[in-house]
C-alpha cells in the first residue's frame, strides 16, 4: 500500500514513465534498506542482550556450583576413587592395627573450604562410627565398614574400616588404601606406613591426603609398629627388627624383644625377655640389629605389658592391669635397673598407682596426665598421684573408647 502510493505520487510529478533509474524505485530501495539496517540492529542488541544474560546465568551457575563444592570439601572428581578388591571380614586392632588384605594405593588430593575439625585439651572419644568432640561436636565417620580405630592427627582423624581414611573435614573423608595388613602412625601424627600386598610403604601425611615417601618390598606377614626418628620398628610372628624410614634395609630379626611402645630420646621403650619374666628396656639401633642399653623393673609376666601407652615426652608408660593402671616413671626405671624389683618400698619413686580399668584402653592427654576410666565413668590420673572423674562429650553413650591424640607434645 505505501510503496504504491509512493510510486503513483512520484509518478504523477513526471510526464512520462518511470525510467532505469527510477526514483520511486530508489526511494523504496532506501526505504526498504533502512527498515532491513534497523531490524539487523535490533536483532544484535537482543542478540547482545541474551549473550548476556546467558553468560551471567553461567557465570552464576558456576560460582553456585564452586560454592556448594566448597561446602563439601571440593567437587567428587577431586577425590575420585581407584578400584580396590572388596574389604575384608573386621578384626580387632591393637594400638598399632593390623587388618587384612588391601591395595597399596595413595589418594588424589582434596580442596574445599570446608570448617576444620577442632582439637581440644580433653580426649574425643568413639562409639561406633562417630567421634564426640569435648566441644559438643558430633563427627560420623565415612566408609562402608563398622569404624574399629581411630587416631586424631594435626590433619584430621585417621581411622580404620573398610580402608584406611583420613577424616579431614566434618563431611569429607580422605581414602589412603584399602585394609592393611598393619599400619603405624609417628608419635607426631605426620607420617603413617602400612603394609600391603607384600608392599612397606611410607608417606607424609597431610589434610590433601598420603603423598608416598617410599614402597619397598617385604616379607609376607612383616608390619609396621613404630616411628622412632628417621627409623621405622617393624614386626613378624613375634619378632623385631627396624630399616630406614627412606626403604634402606637389611633384615635383623630379634627374638627377645617381646613389644615395642614407641621412641624416647632417640631410642625406643620395649619389652624384652628374662628367663618367664619380661622386663621393661630401652633400645637402641645398631647394625647388628635392636640392642638392650638399659633395663629396668622386671615384674611383668610374658603376656603382660602388651598393652602399655608410652606418654608423649616418652617418660611414662601407662600399664593397664587386673588392679588398676601402673603409671612407670621410664627415666627413674632404667636408672635404678633391677636394683628397683630388689629394694623394698622404692618402687613408691618409679611406679604410680591410678585406680583406672583396662577397657576402655587408656589415652595421654600430655606428658603428666592419664584419661582412663572406672566402674563410675571417665577418670583422669597424674603422674603425682592425683585422680579426679570426668565427663563424657555431649551426646556419647554406652560403649565408648578413647581417641589417641598424635602430636609429637
Amino acid at each position: 500500500m505505501i510503496e504504491k502510493a509512493l510510486r503513483e505520487s512520484l509518478a504523477a510529478r513526471v510526464a512520462t514513465p518511470p525510467a532505469l533509474d527510477d526514483p520511486a524505485g530508489r526511494a523504496i530501495r532506501r526505504g526498504q534498506a533502512r527498515l532491513r539496517r534497523r531490524r539487523a540492529a535490533s536483532g544484535a542488541a537482543a542478540l547482545v542482550l541474551f549473550s548476556g544474560l546467558l553468560s551471567g546465568a553461567v557465570a552464576g551457575r558456576r560460582a553456585w556450583l564452586l560454592e556448594q563444592a566448597g561446602e563439601r570439601g571440593g567437587p567428587p572428581a577431586a577425590a575420585a576413587r581407584v578400584d580396590e578388591p572388596a574389604p575384608p571380614p573386621v578384626v580387632d586392632v591393637t594400638p598399632f592395627a593390623t587388618g587384612t588384605g588391601g591395595a597399596a594405593t595413595s589418594r588424589a588430593p582434596v580442596g574445599g573450604s570446608a570448617s576444620r575439625l577442632r582439637t581440644a585439651v580433653e580426649p574425643d572419644v568413639r562409639v561406633g562410627n562417630a567421634v564426640f568432640t569435648a566441644g559438643g561436636e558430633r563427627i560420623d565417620l565415612g566408609g562402608s565398614a563398622p569404624v574399629t580405630a581411630v587416631y586424631r592427627v594435626p590433619a584430621g582423624l585417621v581411622y580404620l574400616g573398610d580402608g584406611l581414611r583420613l577424616q579431614r573435614t566434618h563431611t569429607q573423608s580422605v581414602f589412603l588404601t584399602g585394609r592393611p595388613d598393619g599400619w603405624a602412625l609417628s608419635p607426631d601424627g605426620t607420617r603413617l606406613a602400612y603394609a600391603a600386598d607384600e608392599y612397606l610403604t611410607v608417606g607424609d601425611l597431610t589434610d590433601r591426603g598420603l603423598t608416598v615417601r617410599v614402597a619397598v618390598p617385604i616379607d609376607r606377614g612383616v608390619t609396621p609398629v613404630a616411628f622412632a626418628g628417621d627409623k621405622l620398628v617393624l614386626a613378624r610372628g613375634g619378632q623385631f627388627d627396624f630399616m630406614n624410614v627412606d626403604g634402606g634395609y637389611s633384615p635383623t630379626w630379634s627374638r627377645d624383644v617381646l613389644a615395642v611402645y614407641g621412641a624416647r630420646s632417640g631410642r625406643l621403650a620395649g619389652l624384652v625377655r628374662s628367663g618367664e619374666s619380661a622386663c621393661l628396656a630401652e633400645l637402641s639401633f645398631k647394625p647388628a640389629g635392636l640392642a638392650v642399653e638399659r633395663v629396668g623393673t622386671c615384674r611383668f609376666k610374658l603376656t603382660a605389658g602388651l598393652g602399655a601407652r608410652l606418654s608423649p615426652d616418652g617418660r611414662w608408660l601407662a600399664v593397664p592391669g587386673v588392679a588398676g593402671v601402673s603409671l612407670v616413671d621410664l627415666d627413674a626405671a632404667f636408672a635404678a635397673g633391677r636394683a628397683v624389683d630388689r629394694a623394698k618400698g622404692s618402687t613408691t619413686k618409679v611406679i604410680i598407682a591410678c585406680p583406672g580399668l583396662a577397657d576402655p584402653p587408656p589415652a595421654w592427654l600430655s606428658g603428666s596426665t592419664l584419661a582412663t576410666a572406672n566402674a563410675k565413668g571417665p577418670l583422669r590420673c597424674r603422674t603425682d598421684g592425683g585422680s579426679q572423674a570426668a565427663a563424657l562429650p555431649t551426646g556419647a553413650g554406652t560403649g565408648w573408647s578413647y581417641v589417641p591424640r598424635l602430636s609429637g607434645t
